[in-house]
């Protein structure tokens, strides 16, 4: 079984922290029901404790064995659906949700559930859609359906439908962070790169302690000629995440427009220690070596960087640029 952490992001796609999407949404009202079986109603509070502590075998184990009492116990069946669905096993999880859903037509979390089960197999995109489109009819206020559909459809490269849906559920669920960030991609899709910018801003005043989300609206002020504010985020970034690989590398970039070449080989330097495979490290400290006149060495970086990924474009062109430069001194 795959491990999934609660703090890794949900397989779903929402956006959000595994233990504050699917790890969450479980179904628990068969615990208040008079008619289930005191071993089973014990068999249940046991597996949805293990269920929210991120513990799925366990939680998988003791749904079967409700399952195995009660084949028609509609809240195991989903629950169990959503940890395979969680764990990669997206055909067994669809399966069982179908069985839930026929024992439940009107449950609008077991839709957008199946919806996230048949996301993640080749060709049940439709049915995707039209799960999490039922479960949005059946709750029109459900925040996280409209979300996963804006996901789904950008994915399917229809951003106007897709910046539909999330401004849907950012109006429901005005802090909903997830979906700040569809309508920032959906954005992007649409080159509408100032608003973009806007949304992205708004991820950050919802969670001004997020690392990655603080290095990404770097990357997009730099875009913006904004490279002054750029570098503040970014020292942000690193203080709250110094391994965080993206914060290095964008912060060698900015730096380099300034130029402040010196400050810019450092984190360069720093970005390629902490992920020492990556061409593009490799790449853009040989550009600022170059800049900084440091010739011989900046031809050894764009070789470890072609060495790594021999087509990678820019490291070639680079390299191409600096031997006619070489050329170019030698007949001088």
């Amino acid at each position: 079984m795959h491990n999934v952490g609660r703090n890794n992001p949900c397989p779903c796609g929402s956006g959000k922290k595994s233990k504050h999407c699917c790890m969450k949404a479980v179904q628990t009202s068969a615990l208040t029901a008079q008619s289930i079986p005191a071993p089973t109603l014990q068999l249940m509070q046991f597996a949805l404790r293990h269920h929210h502590l991120g513990q799925l075998h366990q939680a998988q184990l003791l749904y079967q064995q409700v399952l195995w009492s009660e084949p028609r116990h509609k809240d195991a069946l989903h629950n169990l659906g959503v940890i395979l669905s969680l764990t990669g096993e997206s055909t067994q999880a669809v399966q069982l949700l179908e069985k839930a859903l026929q024992i439940d037509t009107a449950n609008p979390l077991f839709h957008l559930s199946l919806g996230n089960a048949l996301r993640h197999i080749p060709g049940q995109n439709e049915r995707a859609i039209h799960s999490y489109q039922r479960a949005i009819q059946l709750n029109p206020e459900y925040a996280q359906a409209h979300n996963n559909l804006g996901n789904l459809l950008s994915e399917n490269n229809q951003p106007e439908d897709a910046l539909a849906c999330y401004q849907k559920a950012c109006a429901i669920e005005p802090e909903l962070v997830s979906a700040y960030l569809g309508i920032c991609n959906a954005l992007r899709q649409l080159q509408r790169e100032d608003e973009s910018l806007n949304a992205l801003s708004k991820v950050i005043a919802l969670q001004p302690e997020h690392p990655e989300d603080l290095a990404s609206l770097a990357g997009e002020l730099i875009k913006a000629g904004q490279a002054a504010e750029e570098i503040a985020y970014l020292h942000k970034a690193i203080e709250l995440s110094p391994r965080l690989y993206k914060a290095h590398h964008l912060m060698g970039e900015a730096l380099l427009g300034q130029p402040n070449l010196d400050a810019a080989i450092e984190s360069f330097a720093n970005a390629i220690k902490l992920k020492p495979d990556c061409a593009d490290a490799y790449c853009s400290l040989g550009l600022a070596l170059q800049a900084d006149e440091q010739f011989s060495q900046a031809e050894i970086y764009y070789c470890r960087a072609l060495a790594i990924e021999p087509e990678h474009s820019r490291a070639l062109s680079c390299l191409a640029n600096l031997q006619a430069i070489g050329g170019e001194t030698e007949q001088d």
